[in-house]
C-alpha cells in the first residue's frame, strides 16, 4: 500500500495517496515510513492540522526523524501555531547547522527557510546546499547541465 501511495502521490492523486497510506497503516500501525508519507500527502492537500498530528506520531516513534521535524515546523507556521516557536526554530537551526557541517544538504528548502527567523548568512548556506544537491541530482540522472 505504501508503494501505491507513493506512486499516486507522484501522479498528484492526493486523495488516492492518502487512502493508500491509510491502508498501509491499517496493516501496520507502526510503519513510520507510511505515516511520514501520509503526513506529506496531507500537507500537499493543505490538511495541515491532520498532517501535524501524523508528523507528531512519526516523531514519537522516531524523535531523530529530521524531515518529519522540519515539515511539521513548516506546517505549524502555515496554521500560525506559535507554540514553542522560539525553541522550535532554535532546534531547526541546530539541525541545519549539523547537516551542513557534515557536508549534507539542508533538510529545509530555501523557499521555506525564507519565512523562518534565520540569519541572512544561514539562508544563503541553505540555498547553496540545495543548489549543490540539485546539480548532483541532475548529474546522477545523466541529464545535461544547462547552467554554468
Amino acid at each position: 500500500w505504501n508503494t501505491l501511495g507513493a506512486a499516486l502521490y507522484e501522479l498528484r492523486d492526493l486523495q488516492g495517496s492518502v487512502d493508500s497510506f491509510a491502508m498501509a497503516l491499517q496493516q501496520d500501525e507502526g510503519d513510520v515510513t507510511s505515516r511520514f508519507n501520509l503526513a506529506n500527502a496531507l500537507t500537499e492537500g493543505l490538511m495541515y492540522k491532520a498532517s501535524i498530528e501524523q508528523f507528531s506520531r512519526v516523531l514519537e516513534a522516531r524523535p531523530d526523524h529530521i524531515e518529519a521535524r522540519c515539515n511539521m515546523a513548516r506546517n505549524m507556521e502555515a496554521i500560525c501555531d506559535w507554540t514553542d516557536r522560539q525553541a522550535r526554530f532554535q532546534l531547526l537551526q541546530q539541525i541545519v547547522d549539523e547537516e551542513l557541517s557534515q557536508g549534507r544538504a539542508s533538510p529545509i528548502r530555501p523557499w521555506h527557510a525564507l519565512a523562518y527567523p534565520f540569519s541572512p548568512s544561514l539562508l544563503s548556506k541553505i540555498a547553496k546546499s540545495f543548489a549543490v544537491r540539485t546539480v548532483q541530482d541532475v548529474k546522477s540522472q545523466g541529464l545535461p547541465q544547462i547552467f554554468p
